[in-house]
């Protein structure tokens, strides 16, 4: 039980004990970010900006949110703001690697191109596209890393009503042969947001 009427779940503390939530009345991109105890009790208000996504990172020190403006940290407590990427536009699907060395996420950069998954590394540099030149779907969203690392997943929209899921080996995988991802074979049905199991070989 939460006391607002609605509730979003941005992300969840790596020991489970706390949910990012975000309250709304309406249909809207942003919203107020909380964090509140995952067995109920009374949530916290963190900053005092509205927030299009939030994750904890690995660690659980931090959240990581993303605003119109740019990728941002914070700590736990809601002291301590800094900024990861002045980068402006909506960003969606944060998904920081298990080791916090890198964060991606969706970003559309262009009114006239489709959303893109992006990186950066943890420090702020090194931001480019996930799979540049790579037409294979309209849009990427919604990436999430196994819990091992070796495996990267999200959801492709070749077209603007069919959403299908992609894997990519990532570097120390013995299975990575190429930077490209791979189709999974599943049913052309509406998928949003993919998420691993806690064994990693399982979605």
């Amino acid at each position: 039980p939460t006391p607002f009427p609605n509730a979003r779940i941005f992300g969840i503390s790596p020991d489970a004990s706390q949910f990012l939530v975000g309250p709304f009345d309406s249909r809207q991109l942003s919203l107020p970010l909380w964090i509140m105890p995952s067995i109920g009790g009374t949530p916290r208000r963190i900053g005092d900006t509205s927030v299009s996504d939030a994750i904890f990172t690995p660690d659980g020190s931090h959240i990581t949110f993303a605003t119109d403006d740019g990728l941002f940290l914070i700590g736990r407590d809601g002291l301590n703001l800094r900024t990861l990427a002045d980068i402006r536009g909506e960003k969606t699907g944060l998904a920081w690697s298990p080791d916090g060395r890198e964060l991606r996420f969706s970003w559309q950069t262009n009114p006239n191109q489709g959303i893109r998954i992006w990186s950066i590394r943890s420090d702020g540099q090194a931001l480019h596209p996930l799979f540049p030149g790579w037409n294979e779907v309209l849009a990427e969203c919604c990436g999430r890393f196994s819990r091992d690392g070796k495996y990267f997943v999200f959801v492709g929209y070749p077209s603007t009503d069919t959403s299908l899921l992609y894997i990519r080996a990532e570097s120390g995988n013995p299975l990575r042969s190429a930077q490209l991802p791979t189709r999974l074979r599943t049913d052309p049905i509406h998928l949003s947001e993919p998420v691993f199991s806690s064994r990693s070989d399982h979605l």
